[in-house]
């Protein structure tokens, strides 16, 4: 599903500056962006980091909704997590920050109906955060990334899906249980 592509910035040359405007959904934006104070560099590689927390929140969510009036409580607290309404951007980025250092405690394994996504959201999140801290050391040098590491990102983004995308015997217990 694609959306708000009115709002989309071409990437015509490296380094284009975002345009916050108010637009965007807290809960999915990158923390870089949601972090600094001053307009950072948007980066496709952010939008790869956004599609982490779009798939996050619809785990969590759905988890919380299958499960009826026997929610697992790390699934519950997720969802409050990911709920950000009354929260600045700067809260925000901290909660997300702790939840992505957190992933792999949040999604044990034999954890019900998110154990499909562990590998994923967990070899997902890593990812995420060795790009994180890979902008922030080319900030902290006036750079940003290059269309060659922009490729390099997207292939190993992709990489992690095909990887570790669940597949049908994987939501068994889910079946079973319905």
């Amino acid at each position: 599903m694609l959306g708000d592509l009115d709002l989309c910035i071409p990437h015509i040359e490296e380094g284009c500056l975002t345009q916050l405007n108010g637009t965007s959904t807290l809960s999915f934006m990158a923390i870089e962006l949601l972090a600094n104070l001053d307009p950072p560099y948007h980066s496709p590689i952010h939008d790869m980091e956004s599609v982490f927390w779009v798939l996050l929140w619809v785990v969590s969510h759905k988890n919380v909704n299958v499960a009826g009036d026997n929610p697992n409580p790390k699934d519950v607290k997720l969802c409050e997590d990911m709920s950000v309404a009354n929260m600045t951007m700067d809260l925000v980025a901290d909660v997300k920050t702790a939840t992505m250092v957190n992933m792999q405690d949040m999604t044990p394994r034999r954890s019900g109906n998110l154990e499909p996504f562990r590998n994923l959201l967990v070899n997902g999140f890593n990812l995420v955060r060795h790009y994180k801290i890979r902008s922030q050391d080319l900030s902290a040098d006036g750079e940003t990334f290059s269309d060659a590491d922009i490729e390099t990102g997207f292939g190993e983004y992709l990489d992690v899906f095909e990887k570790n995308i669940p597949v049908e015997t994987d939501w068994s217990h889910v079946k079973e249980g319905a």
